[in-house]
């Protein structure tokens, strides 16, 4: 009977400790996902401030018309 306890007691710490390391890789997951994606937008955030600044300096808008460039390109992201 004590041999069948701490049996029981041993696959519980077992089962508990698998589904413990479960939770704490998919939250490793999740915060590894959001660091990425802020990484990215802090890293492109220069050239997109460029872009902008490129934009209403240069008057972008008259150069692309005169392109004749379609409306699902750079005109209509900026």
């Amino acid at each position: 009977m004590k041999s069948t306890l701490k049996l029981i007691k041993t696959i519980s710490k077992d089962v508990l400790k698998i589904y413990k390391n479960f939770v704490h890789w998919n939250i490793s997951k999740v915060i590894i996902s959001i660091a990425t994606i802020i990484l990215g937008i802090v890293f492109a955030l220069p050239f997109i401030i460029v872009l902008i600044i490129l934009y209403f300096t240069f008057d972008l808008s008259a150069y692309i018309d005169s392109m004749q460039v379609n409306m699902l390109s750079l005109y209509t992201f900026i």
